[in-house]
């Protein structure tokens, strides 16, 4: 019997999803607030219980590191590896554009994620999907406007995935440029779970780390 977790509290809306044998026994998506981060705990053992298991029948861990909201990707992580610890189980770490990419990688071969950073910034990163997802370019860090300058430069088609809040691109228009929404559905990434699990068998708590790159200047 194989059961595994995924979490988000990194990027807006949170959530989490079980699995169990390759058959998704619950998804959780809820809008970021101080009392979901304080309950994902007795949420997860309440539906783990609901389908007649408990915590300790946990055998794989995943966790949305980031990029994200700051304190969010330490609530996740935190409690993943303290989960993975009790319970001496796997646990990785997935970054949020990797995990976004992986959502919506078999519609294209090149596409681009947009993920909202700072204010007025934006994180941008292509994918393709010859093989496997797979990113075919740097992490960038963006203005709101040098984002809009890249994709207007952009003369083939491309379909970009946005997840944001704010209508970044409200009065953005190419003919080569598609725009989608999308969030984290971890109902969705229990498949790059799996291969990130299997390339090595026993990942240990302390080789999942905070992937941030905008760090909050104290007291913003």
């Amino acid at each position: 019997m194989s059961l595994n977790l995924i979490i988000n509290t990194a990027i807006d809306p949170f959530g989490f999803s079980l699995e169990k044998d390759g058959r998704n026994l619950v998804s959780i998506k809820q809008c970021a607030d101080r009392c979901f981060s304080e309950t994902l705990v007795s949420k997860i053992d309440y539906y783990c219980r609901l389908y007649h298991h408990g915590l300790a029948d946990i055998n794989g861990i995943g966790v949305i590191n980031g990029p994200g909201s700051y304190t969010g990707i330490r609530i996740g992580v935190s409690y993943a590896k303290t989960l993975a610890f009790s319970l001496d189980c796997s646990v990785v770490g997935m970054s949020s554009l990797e995990a976004l990419a992986n959502q919506c990688g078999s519609h294209h071969c090149v596409f681009a994620i947009i993920l909202s950073a700072k204010p007025n910034y934006v994180y941008f990163q292509l994918f393709n999907t010859v093989d496997e997802v797979r990113s075919i370019s740097d992490l960038l860090l963006l203005t709101y406007e040098d984002c809009k300058t890249l994709l207007a430069s952009f003369y083939s088609c491309l379909a970009v995935y946005v997840s944001s809040k704010s209508d970044i691109f409200n009065h953005f228009s190419s003919c080569y440029i598609s725009l989608y929404p999308i969030d984290i559905d971890c109902s969705k990434l229990f498949p790059l779970l799996h291969q990130k699990l299997f390339e090595t068998k026993k990942l240990s708590f302390r080789d999942v780390t905070l992937n941030y790159i905008c760090k909050p200047m104290i007291g913003s």
